[in-house]
């Protein structure tokens, strides 16, 4: 017999291994050794992208291969085939770091990992401490002023309302003393390198004119013209504080304050008598609402030298309320010599009637708001049923409300490219709606603590924030990213919206302040961030 050589001997065995054991290079996707091409597998796909998160947030996990089984863990460690299978959402409603990581599994063969570390630092509701401040209750008349915000509030120790201020979660009381001035804090406005406000003069309580420079006060004597006390309503036009005061016949009058002296305005031969409301800049003059001598509200034009009336070209015929400046015009609610309602622009110096063209418009102007280049508001149709309408400049066009008795826009807010707005609906239920050119549709808010309402909205770190009320009639406020809406926690001791829900909305230095009841019953100031 031929002896066989050891070379062919070890193929042979080589060959029995692999009959018997299978081709070891076959991964898990090809078990019967076919030699057919291994699978890929994706890894999942996350919702939601890492980052930090100020309200709870529900991520959702998808398959990229048809048939894997995603398995994730929450606590940062690698995901196995034994980890949690992914069926739902995974709610991430605790503060804190998570760290999430998922794998999708097919066949025995697992992708790469997919990880995610989330930082949620929620929104809450906020205590304010007062201990070290004479502070009682009130959050009056916000105004921010060399970085500072100052309120009006209470003092503890005798009912005086005096000017506070507010850093971080800590008020103080304003230090300054001035024997002259006694309390209130009424309209103030940043002039001049000072808030210049109104205030009760000691020890007559007559109303006076006083100034902050952030250290001490001033009250502004020995005046000019025929100007005697009061200041509210300011507003800055051709670097001077015009403003509504009361003259030496106890008539309330619009003056000028240029940082030295008051002056009353020039009347021309306007017939301007009294009052000054509404005011707004505009084509380089300063328009307000006044009242002549036969007690008419009237729009005027005041060019910084004398106050005028517009022409007039419309059956306009007084009133001024809600201006809003849009396409080169300024839009205001006026009303017909009968007391209609009706929507009217101010072009330069002449009023003009707008046109309803195929409208169905018939009259009023109300919470005006632009979006997508037009102008939206609220107004009433020829059936007298409450319509939402939109203006592009030069005619006004119906907007389709469907099923709506009522659109509120004057809480409308523009939130991620969306116009919100509040509604009432033909089962007479109050929910949110987005609004455009081609109609309104309902926002749906999946949350069972939210049943109605949208008071004081606020962008606030790119969340909306509202007030608004469950289906107990309970206030809350609650925050929304677009998608979902939560509920505002609570960290505060001593708050009860209860009854009585937020308002007052202001925000300053990355945190939000506002006026809320406490346990006690006061209304107080709060905080939120």
């Amino acid at each position: 017999m031929k002896k066989v050589s050891l070379n062919v001997l070890f193929v042979v065995v080589v060959i029995l291994i692999f009959i018997s054991c299978g081709n070891p290079l076959n991964d898990a996707s090809d078990p019967d050794g076919t030699g057919d091409s291994a699978i890929t597998v994706l890894p999942p796909s996350f919702s939601i992208s890492p980052g930090t998160y100020r309200k709870p947030i529900a991520l959702e996990l998808t398959a990229e291969t048809a048939g894997s089984v995603i398995h994730y863990t929450t606590n940062g460690s690698e995901p196995t085939s034994s980890s949690p299978a992914y069926s739902a959402p995974i709610s991430l409603n605790q503060e804190g770091i998570k760290t999430v990581k998922a794998v999708a599994v097919k066949e025995g063969t697992a992708s790469t990992v997919t990880a995610g570390t989330y930082t949620l630092q929620f929104i809450k509701i906020r205590d304010i401490d007062d201990s070290s401040a004479d502070y009682r209750e009130r959050f009056e008349n916000p105004v921010i002023y060399n970085d500072v915000l100052y309120f009006e509030g209470t003092r503890d120790s005798d009912g005086l309302e005096r000017p506070f201020s507010v850093s971080g979660s800590v008020i103080a009381e304003v230090s300054a003393v001035l024997p002259q001035y006694e309390q209130q804090f009424v309209d103030p406005i940043v002039y001049n390198e000072t808030i210049c406000f109104g205030g009760h003069v000691n020890p007559t309580t007559d109303s006076g004119f006083f100034t902050f420079n952030g250290t001490s006060y001033t009250q502004i004597t020995g005046l000019t013209g025929d100007y005697n006390y009061w200041m509210y309503h300011g507003i800055v036009y051709n670097n001077n504080l015009y403003f509504l005061g009361y003259d030496d016949s106890g008539v309330q009058r619009i003056f000028e304050f240029d940082g030295t002296s008051v002056n009353e305005v020039n009347a021309g031969s306007s017939g301007y008598n009294d009052f000054f409301y509404e005011a707004v800049v505009y084509s380089g003059n300063l328009c307000f609402n006044g009242l002549n001598a036969s007690g008419v509200n009237y729009l005027y034009i005041f060019d910084g030298s004398s106050i005028s009336t517009p022409t007039n070209t419309s059956d306009y015929a007084k009133g001024f309320s809600t201006p809003l400046e849009y396409e080169g015009k300024l839009y205001f609610s006026g009303q017909t010599a009968i007391g209609t309602s009706k929507m009217y622009c101010l072009n330069g110096t002449g009023v003009e009637a707008v046109s309803t063209g195929s409208s169905d418009y018939k009259k009023g102007f109300s919470g005006p708001i632009i979006y997508n280049d037009v102008m939206f508001f609220s107004g009433t149709d020829t059936s007298d049923n409450p319509a939402v309408f939109f203006c592009d400049g030069s005619v006004i066009h119906d907007v389709d409300t469907g099923s709506l008795l009522l659109v509120d826009l004057n809480s409308a807010v523009i939130y991620q490219e969306e116009c919100i707005s509040y509604g009432v609906n033909a089962s007479f239920e109050f929910s949110l709606h987005t609004l455009d050119e081609n109609g309104i549709s309902e926002k749906t808010m999946d949350l069972p603590e939210y049943e109605e309402g949208f008071y004081y909205p606020l962008i606030y770190d790119g969340y909306l924030i509202f007030g608004g009320s469950d289906s107990a009639s309970e206030n809350h406020l609650y925050i929304y990213d677009g998608t979902t809406l939560n509920l505002i926690e609570s960290a505060s001791s001593d708050i009860d919206l209860s009854a009585v829900g937020p308002s007052g909305i202001i925000e300053h230095s990355g945190k939000v302040y506002f006026k809320a009841v406490d346990s006690s019953g006061k209304n107080r100031i709060f905080g939120l961030w």
